[in-house]
């Protein structure tokens, strides 16, 4: 069982909205049943990115290409190159010392666009989640409880967090 300061940390995490893009949750009980359906045939979050047309697991130490970006994980620091450029660097809540995380790419008219998921232990039950233009700028950043993130579906103006009682649309 993770200490309440660990749990408290992901809970109270100053996450980030940037002012380009537009977050709505809404209820959509068909989006909602159609992806449980899913997870109950392949299991909680085993394809949280399975939509995207470009995903990778990011493993501790270990670089993974996404997209024309790398994608990096060391403890709670993620890194994200270019060209050998760090576009990104984000140290996530210590609640989230998982062995690595997923990642999914795409593009919205044309511009590539990547999301980074990490989940806590599961005695702290938490998801952390970025999203982030190609050039590396910050758009989204959250710390959510795992029922709120059991898929998310990409679209033309952005992308679609489904969880198991309302869905949260990101569009820019």
């Amino acid at each position: 069982m993770d200490p309440l300061w660990l749990r408290q940390g992901a809970e109270n995490y100053r996450g980030y909205t940037s002012p380009e893009i537009t977050v709505t949750r809404y209820q959509d009980p068909e989006m909602i049943a159609q992806f449980l359906r899913e997870v109950s045939i392949y299991g909680p979050h085993s394809n949280l990115f399975s939509h995207f047309p470009i995903r990778a697991s990011v493993r501790d130490d270990f670089p993974t290409e996404l997209g024309g970006v790398f994608v990096t994980h060391h403890q709670q620091q993620i890194r994200v190159a270019k060209q050998g450029q760090v576009i990104v660097t984000e140290s996530i809540p210590s609640a989230f010392y998982s062995p690595g995380f997923d990642a999914g790419s795409f593009r919205i008219r044309g511009v590539p666009y990547f999301l980074l998921a990490t989940y806590s232990r599961s005695s702290t039950h938490m998801v952390w989640i970025g999203f982030y233009r190609g050039d590396g700028t910050r758009l989204y950043l959250a710390t959510r409880p795992i029922r709120d993130i059991w898929h998310v579906v990409p679209s033309p103006n952005g992308f679609t967090i489904v969880g198991d009682s309302d869905c949260t649309r990101i569009f820019l």
